[in-house]
């Protein structure tokens, strides 16, 4: 295996921890988003200080080129990633249309309350 990759494997790990830590930091990324993204980041590192762990999953689940288990693994957390992403959308698509059934009918209270003052208003007036 060649030093130079295990090096670069290494310092992207730390390099993306790093970031990671900078944006919890500075509050632009949710502490239970970056579980995954730092997860990624240790297994970068962890491999790029040991690569065999590559060729040895690798021949323990029948892949003929271990390189390629990664890229199948990343596949696997990118879907798994959309999936997680889309059912926080949905979530939140539910709550918006929650809170805007809530505000119109926070509206047309409202809106009735202002017609009812001055109809009473008005009908005071009239009677006087």
């Amino acid at each position: 295996m060649l030093i130079s990759y295990r090096i670069t494997s290494c310092i992207l790990g730390l390099i993306i921890a790093w970031i990671l830590l900078l944006l919890i930091r500075g509050d632009h990324l949710h502490i239970k988003y970056s579980l995954l993204w730092f997860s990624l980041a240790i297994m970068s590192a962890f491999l790029g200080i040991f690569p065999g762990i590559i060729d040895y999953f690798g021949k323990l689940f029948g892949v003929h080129y271990p390189p390629m288990l990664l890229v199948i693994i990343g596949i696997g957390l990118i879907m798994i990633k959309i999936l997680l992403m889309d059912i926080n959308r949905s979530e939140h698509e539910r709550q918006i249309r929650i809170l805007t059934t809530r505000l119109a009918l926070l509206e047309n209270e409202k809106e009735t309350s202002v017609r009812k003052k001055n109809y009473v208003q008005n009908d005071n007036r009239v009677t006087e």
